[in-house]
């Protein structure tokens, strides 16, 4: 069985879901060490992004620190709209 090559656009897909219903969800930031409570409480979060469990989320703006985590925690929770959210289509291969 010899090893295949893969782009990564090839391996995930970006998550694109709102809080539009605006449910009652645990709110997290990410840093280097993984998810943090956010440090604004009182935000719209009717704009925030959805996220889901085995989802990656990270923030672009602060990828030099390695703002990124892996959520093994929550079920279903919410982030930043600030952040980006992808998870892994082809689970077959990795």
């Amino acid at each position: 069985m010899g090893l295949s090559r893969y782009k990564l656009g090839e391996l995930i897909e970006q998550r694109r879901e709102k809080n539009c219903n605006i449910e009652d969800l645990i709110i997290r930031g990410v840093s280097r060490e993984g998810f943090i409570k956010p440090k604004q409480i009182d935000a719209d979060t009717s704009i925030y992004n959805v996220f889901y469990k085995k989802d990656f989320v990270f923030n672009p703006a602060r990828m030099e620190l390695n703002s990124i985590a892996l959520n093994l925690n929550f079920e279903k929770a919410i982030c930043s709209s600030l952040y980006e959210v992808f998870y892994v289509t082809r689970t077959d291969v990795l």
